[in-house]
């Protein structure tokens, strides 16, 4: 049971700093940004697809790639979110 007094909320805007703080780090913004692009981009790209339509090659190999952006490439610009 929590009980609210000071204490919880001092913990609550030592949370909010800390979270402000990751936000100010260059690479883990730039990796949250290249991020939403990319779903943002599949996404738009998967509404104008017909449904049911199989992929070619060059395509599951564009989406391939962009997977491997997303899983490993984030990674690279932000060492310590892997």
């Amino acid at each position: 049971m929590i009980v609210a007094d000071n204490n919880v909320f001092q913990s609550l805007w030592v949370i909010v700093c800390n979270i402000a703080k990751g936000f100010a780090n260059v690479a883990f913004t730039s990796s949250l940004i290249v991020m939403f692009v990319t779903v943002g981009v599949v996404v738009l790209y998967a509404k104008k697809r017909p449904v049911g339509t199989s992929l070619c090659r060059g395509g599951a190999m564009a989406s391939g790639h962009l997977l491997h952006v997303q899983l490993f490439g984030r990674s690279a610009w932000c060492p310590t979110s892997g």
